[in-house]
């Protein structure tokens, strides 16, 4: 991957032109169509996977801030948030420069 980083709209039309690829290629049934349409299937899903990831950890990085910030949670709960907090960040940060 390189260090550019895309608008949410093209990286949202990315993962919508794979979703479509992906149908197109379980419906074609001529083997030059499923050969290209694999190929460009194939270019596509390492982004579309950093994509699905990112999400996944931004979510996760919002559930833990939400748990840190209620005054319920007691500090052991608390101390092991923090520690994924951490490690959460770290990956949200690798995503999104890989």
């Amino acid at each position: 991957m390189s260090d550019i980083v895309l608008p949410r709209e093209k990286l949202a039309a990315i993962a919508a032109k794979y979703a479509e690829l992906q149908e197109r290629l379980a419906s074609a049934s001529d083997s030059q169509a499923i050969v290209a349409l694999s190929k460009e299937s194939a270019q596509l899903a390492p982004l579309v996977e950093n994509i699905a990831a990112e999400k996944r950890v931004a979510a996760d990085l919002a559930s833990t801030r939400e748990l840190l910030a209620d005054p319920a949670t007691d500090a052991e709960m608390s101390a092991m948030a923090e520690e994924e907090l951490t490690q959460l960040e770290a990956e949200h940060q690798r995503l999104t420069q890989a």
